[in-house]
């Protein structure tokens, strides 16, 4: 037997704004500083389409942090800004 304990009992995701869209995500891990530990960044990407029909991802200035933490900081200091977190709510799945 292996016992676990569930990610949603040690982990919360925030969500910051602004960030600019040059920065890759393990840029933005390796520069981020807080109180709470950091597992994990993610920017958040918009599907477009275009003349042809394709699908094209596109940076948008928004990044999904997921912290090792019950509780999510106020904020985050990303290379001399602070930027404030609010709760990432998670999109619903469509089929």
């Amino acid at each position: 037997m292996k016992a676990s304990i569930p990610a949603v009992g040690t982990e919360i995701a925030g969500v910051i704004t602004n960030v600019p869209t040059n920065l890759s995500n393990s840029r933005i891990f390796g520069m981020l500083t807080t109180y709470r530990k950091i597992i994990c960044v993610k920017r958040v990407m918009r599907k477009l389409k275009n003349d042809a029909g394709r699908s094209l991802m596109q940076s948008t200035g928004t990044v999904a942090i997921t912290f090792a933490s019950k509780v999510l900081p106020d904020h985050v200091d990303l290379h001399g800004w602070r930027f404030v977190v609010n709760q990432y709510i998670t999109p619903v799945k469509q089929c």
